[in-house]
């Protein structure tokens, strides 16, 4: 339950005792509430205080031992663990990985020391903390029990593509919002429904675009016909 509510400049700071079920259910309240949440995360402090506490497991490692109390390295780290929750990438696939690599090779010992830190990070935030690339994941499993998603209309302007997290929190929407419009900015003569190599200009509308027909086709959503909007000749 919720026991104190505070501003601290541009951050509004609820103190509330929960789980992470509650914690998300929080969140989808606020969001109900027409509360614009730009980012979320819990004890923000304490977080960063977790990545000093993996220098506990150094002995477990074996490419980076020495380097994870320097303080470029857990910047890295940081950095790596966000790119490894966007794209729900678990301690068990980065093992299968490292597998594959032999066990004399230097990525294989990397690989393995990644999978340490990030099973170490894991079990530390565990129900205590959430961090922001988990909001759409959590948003996921509450999104349903919402007021007003059934009788909304959603917007998503200004997007170039998603990671597979933010996908599951898009493919959600679709099923059940009663219209989703959104914007890609992509040109009109090469073919936006033909994709095209990941070092083409548009590579990431066009892979956008191929990704959502592929949520609306197998998960049965109906699509209006786009609307391309073309140059004026007179400028």
């Amino acid at each position: 339950c919720v026991q104190t509510i505070s501003l601290r400049e541009q951050d509004i700071c609820v103190r509330f005792s929960g789980d992470a079920q509650d914690e998300a259910l929080l969140l989808q309240q606020l969001i109900d509430s027409d509360v614009l949440v730009n980012g979320f995360t819990r004890e923000k402090g304490s977080l960063e205080s977790v990545f000093m506490q993996l220098t506990e497991h150094e002995e477990e490692l074996s490419a980076f031992r020495g380097n994870i109390r320097k303080r470029g390295f857990v910047d890295e780290v940081k950095s790596m663990l966000s790119e490894l929750l966007q794209y729900g990438v678990t301690p068990e696939m980065l093992k299968k990985r490292s597998m594959e690599m032999g066990t004399e090779s230097v990525l294989y010992a990397k690989l393995q020391d990644i999978t340490v830190i990030y099973e170490a990070f894991l079990e530390k935030i565990h129900e205590k903390y959430m961090t922001t690339e988990e909001v759409p994941d959590r948003l996921c499993d509450v999104i349903e029990q919402s007021a007003v998603i059934r009788n909304v209309t959603v917007y998503l302007d200004d997007f170039t593509g998603f990671t597979p997290i933010q996908y599951r929190l898009v493919t959600r929407i679709l099923q059940l919002v009663p219209k989703v419009v959104m914007t890609l900015n992509v040109d009109a003569a090469a073919n936006p429904y033909q994709v095209s190599s990941v070092e083409h200009l548009f590579y990431l509308p066009k892979d956008t675009i191929f990704q959502l027909e592929r949520i609306c086709r197998e998960n049965l959503i109906s699509r209006d016909k786009d609307i391309l909007l073309q140059e004026s000749q007179n400028g």
